[in-house]
């Protein structure tokens, strides 16, 4: 899709044009970013846009202007690209009444107080300042974060800095494009404090480029990209829906060959050229099920919606691969499957770590959590609660927010944390380290970059088994490490190691 050269200079563009502009209002939730066509914007995040000017491309859909659409793009995931696309440079679509409609019928969850309609006027006002320089302009604005959304919410990974544009919502630029970065701001210093006669709490003070430099993130990309092979399918889909209306197609395929990425690829495609496209899932909790009564079941679903069109995704191993019906009137696509050497350079630049994060967390000031208010669980084998608190002190804790938490409401208790022994589903904010015990006042001290006002929403902790000092050992730079408290049996060498199966191994099975 997109690809992160695109944050480069752009060929034929004036050499006095910016590729990126934006302007903020004074509560800094909504900013107006101008953008050139050749451009792109790695989202992470969430954020609600909107197109005031030109033309974009998210994910094959090409949205209409002036309507606003929520944008998820976690960063543990592959981050969604804004594509600029030509056209519709010389019209302008300011918010609305109508649009204010529009938006509560497609987001019923939102918050009343998502839109500001005072700052909808205060940020067209800003847009109409970019229109002459920038054939795309776009507007962004944050959201309320929820319960329902809070994983998507960005945070960087760094200690405490002042508050920035857009919470919630970053560019990712990626490390070797970083001097074009400087650029763009000037070398602006975002962490500099407001002028004195400026109110902390404000931010239509602050400057284009202080503003650019608040929203752009440079760390390791991974976008979604699409295959030409993908690309010409779709394609060839496309065109047969236009000339002959309506049509069905089928898509299949193995275990994470990337069936759910290229549906939503295709239904976007599909939605900007009809108005109502219909989407079923036959593979709920099954996914890639082909073998035996999975490979039965997908023929007879086949054979019963009687499709027009049946795209089959091929996967690189033959234990994903199996046979679809010909005997139909469909059509079959054999899409090919990824060629793993596309993943290298990606990988290469995932897997760089930045040796600022040691740092960041030996600075870090813990937060205290009390026994009765957070509960443990644990991503493998269990321990013995006389031994909770010491599998506890000095390891890596997932941070969650359980749906199913109860609160204690007896008496205080006496002892270590609570443990949950039921698998849960508990969305993850993000990571910490548990540096300290205190078991007299049963508190647990854990280090951890994410905000208070999220920290306080945490109620489970799901230890790893992940050791600390392999992390601190990968290190590429030296950097202190911040101090634990232990008094525990090593595991190297002692055999009190959590048990592990090696499934890997092939074994000989009795009499053969």
């Amino acid at each position: 899709m997109a690809d992160i050269s695109h944050y480069g200079p752009a060929a034929g563009d004036a050499a006095s044009s910016p590729l990126y502009r934006a302007l903020c209002v004074r509560s800094g939730n909504v900013i107006a970013l101008g953008m050139q066509k050749s451009a792109s914007v790695n989202c992470a995040g969430m954020a609600l846009f909107r197109v005031f000017q030109g033309n974009v491309e998210v994910l094959g859909f090409r949205p209409p202007l002036g309507v606003y659409f929520s944008l998820h793009s976690p960063k543990w995931n592959n981050l969604l690209v804004i594509e600029g696309r030509p056209g519709n440079e010389e019209t302008q679509a300011p918010f609305g009444p109508t649009n204010a409609s529009l938006l509560q019928i497609m987001e019923p969850n939102l918050p009343a107080e998502a839109v500001n309609e005072d700052e909808e006027i205060a940020v067209d006002k800003l847009a109409m300042q970019l229109v002459d320089d920038f054939p795309i302009v776009l507007v962004l604005r944050a959201i309320p974060v929820t319960y329902g959304n809070v994983t998507s919410f960005y945070e960087n990974t760094r200690p405490e800095r002042p508050s920035a544009v857009l919470p919630g919502f970053k560019m990712i630029i990626s490390k070797h494009n970083q001097n074009m970065l400087s650029e763009l701001t000037a070398g602006f210093d975002y962490t500099s404090a407001a002028p004195p006669d400026a109110d902390p709490s404000h931010h239509d003070w602050k400057s284009p480029e202080r503003v650019l430099a608040e929203l752009v993130v440079v760390d390791s990309v991974k976008t979604l990209n699409f295959t030409e092979p993908w690309q010409a399918t779709v394609d060839r889909l496309e065109k047969s829906l236009v000339d002959e209306n309506p049509q069905k197609i089928v898509v299949c395929g193995g275990k994470g060959v990337g069936k759910s990425t290229f549906c939503r690829y295709l239904v976007n495609r599909l939605l900007s050229k009809f108005g109502t496209v219909a989407f079923l899932d036959t593979d709920l909790g099954q996914n890639g099920w082909i073998k035996s009564m999975g490979h039965d079941l997908l023929c007879n679903v086949i054979q019963e919606t009687n499709p027009d069109h049946v795209v089959q995704l091929l996967a690189a191993t033959k234990n994903k691969q199996f046979v679809v019906p010909t005997e139909g009137r469909w059509r079959i696509h054999a899409v090919p499957p990824w060629d793993p050497l596309q993943n290298l350079q990606v990988l290469s630049e995932k897997n760089r770590v930045d040796s600022d994060i040691y740092r960041a967390y030996a600075r870090l000031t813990p937060f205290a959590a009390s026994f009765d208010h957070v509960d443990v669980a644990f991503a493998g084998s269990s321990v013995a609660p006389s031994q909770l608190l010491f599998s506890l002190n000095a390891s890596v804790v997932g941070l969650c927010i359980n749906p199913d938490y109860k609160a204690i409401e007896s008496e205080p208790r006496e002892g270590p944390p609570r443990i949950v022994l039921q698998p849960v589903h508990a969305p993850c904010l993000g990571v910490g380290i548990i540096r300290a015990v205190d078991a007299a006042k049963r508190q647990l001290f854990v280090v951890s970059p994410l905000p208070l006002s999220i920290l306080k929403r945490i109620n489970l902790l799901v230890r790893s088994s992940m050791p600390l000092d392999s992390i601190l050992l990968s290190a590429q730079e030296p950097a202190q490490a911040p101090y634990v408290v232990t008094d525990v049996v090593a595991s190297d060498g002692t055999g009190s190691a959590v048990m592990q199966s090696r499934n890997n191994l092939k074994r000989k099975r009795d009499g053969k």
